[in-house]
């Protein structure tokens, strides 16, 4: 989901593709197909507004990304 990945990059982690990192897709998301390019999944329990997300900080994740 696209707030989730402008999420996690806030956060200070960079998500990586084929050893190359995903660029942050521009607002509104509307250019983007009804599914987003990749998986990303944040448990609501585990952060609603990309609090929580500290321990991610300088990490590279490689979809799909799931955090519970």
């Amino acid at each position: 989901m696209n707030m989730n990945h402008r999420h996690l990059v806030e956060a200070g982690a960079r998500i990586e593709i084929d050893g190359k990192e995903v660029e942050m897709p521009e607002r509104p998301s509307s250019k983007y197909p009804d599914n987003y390019p990749f998986e990303i999944e944040i448990a609501s329990s585990r952060s609603y507004g990309g609090e929580n997300l500290e321990e991610f900080a300088g990490k590279t994740l490689v979809p799909p990304i799931i955090i519970n």
